[in-house]
């Protein structure tokens, strides 16, 4: 049986339905609002802090946020272990099958639409950055000193969004808690916004059809991450596609968090001009 399938099959008492979808609003909630108002504090401690300190604060900041968003997977978690009508394969907390992934995605025309959709997206994204980055430099006059250091900054939206690229790290303490908070990231995220949000949609919608749910775990998941205003959002919304796929494809999310683990890694890679 497909993964949504199975989801919408299930009969689970009215007070697990509730609690499981107060869980997904408060986490949906909790990173689009705090997550802009905690990122506007990050920007406005950097701004204030002095060359010789923005590496402590950077690191300061991702440590906090690697540690966060345990609280509610967590909590999620032991919720799910002490209720007798689920467990943690409808979750997708198991093993993935990869035997059944080309044979679905092969005959899944949605999921093969969707996840060509999804790329291109993430494609555009770069280029869009890349023109960008052009136009600015070709409007910048030549007496401009810092025309050429704000086109590359745009530039760097090639692999990351620009809200994003004054948290990457330019030191070894930033650096490792950036690499603690991409396997937090990666293990938390796929756990509450394709696991759990993606169970909730399915309780609540028993007989929508597979792309409602898949467009719905989307938008939350960019939702999610409004700090990174419209850009970033769209690049999220996407990249929630691909991972979505996967998931459904394997019915496992390990697939997911693996990529996701090393998609947010690889940004601690990137050479940052800090100031040149």
């Amino acid at each position: 049986m497909d993964v949504i399938d199975g989801l919408q099959a299930l009969d689970l008492p009215v007070r697990v339905t509730a609690v499981l979808a107060l869980i997904s609003v408060a986490l949906v909630a909790y990173d689009a609002v705090w997550g802009v108002r905690d990122h506007r504090a990050f920007m406005k401690a950097m701004a204030e802090a002095s060359p010789d300190e923005t590496e402590d604060v950077r690191a300061r900041f991702l440590l906090r946020w690697a540690w966060q968003p345990w609280v509610l997977t967590l909590t999620t978690l032991m919720f799910v272990a002490a209720t007798p009508d689920i467990g943690p394969g409808h979750l997708g907390l198991a093993w993935p099958d990869f035997s059944v992934l080309g044979t679905w995605f092969g005959d899944n025309s949605f999921a093969r639409g969707t996840l060509i959709g999804a790329v291109a997206v993430l494609l555009a994204v770069p280029m869009l950055a890349g023109l960008a980055a052009r136009r600015r430099r070709e409007e910048g006059s030549a007496s401009d000193a810092g025309a050429h250091e704000t086109a590359d900054k745009v530039q760097a939206a090639a692999v990351v969004n620009r809200s994003v690229e004054p948290m990457l790290p330019t030191g070894r303490r930033d650096r490792n808690a950036w690499i603690l908070l991409s396997v937090t990231a990666g293990v938390t995220e796929e756990v509450m916004y394709r696991g759990l949000l993606l169970l909730v949609l399915a309780l609540l919608l028993p007989g929508a059809p597979e792309p409602v749910l898949w467009i719905a775990a989307a938008i939350g998941f960019a939702l999610g991450h409004a700090y990174q205003r419209w850009v970033g959002m769209a690049a999220t919304g996407a990249l929630a596609l691909v991972f979505i796929a996967l998931y459904v494809g394997t019915g496992s999310l390990l697939p997911g968090m693996l990529l996701h683990v090393v998609m947010d890694a690889r940004a601690a890679l990137i050479k940052r001009a800090a100031g040149s």
